[in-house]
């Protein structure tokens, strides 16, 4: 009985510890496996660090140059944002460079403007430099049609606390402005009569450039060798953009004036030297002109007498006399003759006098015949006339420029 029952109580002890070592061991194993968490992968996403990312992209500059001496130019950089944290801010630093890497301008901009995941923003880099600044580094820069330009700079954007630091680099070529080529016309006259001349001297202005560029001219005239004006224009000359400017530069002359030795001449020469000024990326330009050319004095119109028909008769009693003349117009200008005033001689002797009003009108490089009727009374020549006629002629030559008439002696015979 007790041997049984030592065998029943040995077995029972047995199963109670192989049943206790099972359970601590399951105990073991659960401990030792992960944590079944199902939000396990969302948390950890969002402990990782969060980083801005972007892409830059920096377009062709933009060139608007206004004058030789400044060119103003830009870029669009383009901040693409590919995160999904957002961008809150950026600062941009650049420098526009030559090829060979001096820096001839530098600038720094900011954005502030949010930027969310796939969206874009836009920031314009100015750059206004100076053409003198290029032309101290580049001193053959008027033989060059374009100059090479470089765009280096750095931009940092920003979320919060985060940064991220991006550079980025431009090549472009922009073209270099050319000057005017400045050439002289010829001399003309606008406007002539026998008391003053006002002259002309032509400059051409050939501006290849977009923009328009201001000039100043100045010059000195000269007859022969006695000096007449020197002076310079105030207002200036304003090459237009893209074409060939011309201007004529004024000059009045009263005749009255110029010495007696000149105007004893049918001619003289005009001398016309000067220049004219602009400001350019190299300085002061002084583009020097000269015209030379000669000037025609005005001269009165030749006249010649044709012919003196006379017609009597004698029922009813009547002495018709007709003085025929001919007028030559040497000048390039018209003339008006408004009146004249006449004597009619036959032999030397003054047959009769008048004031004619009838106006001759002369093309330049013209002629034009004038008939003046005269009626005698025959009672006064009952032997009618007879021998050799002549006339005693004074014109009054009208100006054409409002300054008056100026009159002529002629003595003409036939």
């Amino acid at each position: 009985m007790k041997k049984r029952l030592f065998v029943v109580l040995f077995y029972s002890g047995l199963i109670i510890m192989f049943t206790g070592c099972l359970s601590f061991l399951d105990v073991f194993k659960q401990n030792d496996k992960p944590v079944n968490n199902p939000d396990n992968s969302q948390n950890k996403s969002n402990t990782a660090p969060a980083e801005i990312a972007a892409e830059i992209a920096v377009s062709d500059p933009t060139v608007k140059t206004t004058s030789l001496l400044n060119l103003a130019l830009g870029y669009n950089i383009t901040i693409k944002n590919t995160a999904a944290l957002p961008i809150e801010k950026g600062v941009c630093s650049y420098s526009i460079k030559l090829k060979d890497g001096n820096s001839v301008f530098t600038n720094g901009v900011e954005l502030n403007q949010l930027i969310t995941r796939d969206s874009s923003a836009n920031i314009f880099l100015p750059g206004d430099i100076l053409f003198s600044n290029i032309y101290k580094i580049v001193t053959d820069l008027k033989q060059r049609s374009s100059l090479e330009l470089v765009l280096d700079g750095s931009i940092d954007l920003y979320s919060g606390s985060i940064s991220k630091k991006y550079t980025f680099n431009k090549s472009s070529s922009v073209s270099v402005p050319k000057t005017p080529k400045i050439t002289a016309g010829k001399f003309v006259v606008t406007n002539l009569d026998f008391l003053s001349a006002e002259f002309g001297f032509e400059i051409f202005i050939d501006n290849p450039n977009s923009f328009a560029i201001q000039t100043t001219p100045y010059y000195s005239v000269n007859f022969d060798t006695s000096p007449i004006v020197s002076a310079g224009s105030s207002e200036g000359i304003t090459a237009q953009p893209g074409t060939v400017t011309k201007t004529v530069i004024p000059l009045k002359v009263n005749f009255m004036t110029l010495a007696a030795s000149l105007l004893s001449k049918k001619s003289f020469t005009v001398n016309f030297t000067g220049g004219v000024n602009y400001d350019s990326y190299a300085g002061k330009e002084d583009d020097k002109l000269a015209i030379t050319d000669a000037f025609n004095i005005p001269q009165f119109p030749s006249v010649k007498l044709i012919d003196v028909p006379v017609k009597s008769s004698v029922t009813p009693p009547s002495l018709k006399v007709s003085v025929v003349m001919e007028f030559t117009n040497p000048n390039a200008f018209a003339v008006d003759i408004p009146g004249m005033s006449l004597k009619l001689k036959s032999d030397g002797k003054d047959v009769i006098s008048l004031n004619v009003s009838t106006p001759v009108h002369i093309e330049g490089k013209g002629k034009a015949n004038s008939t003046i009727p005269i009626e005698l009374d025959p009672k006064k020549f009952v032997k009618g006339l007879a021998g050799k006629f002549s006339v005693s002629l004074d014109t009054q030559v009208k100006s054409l420029v409002g300054a008056g008439v100026v009159t002529n002696h002629y003595e003409l015979k036939l």
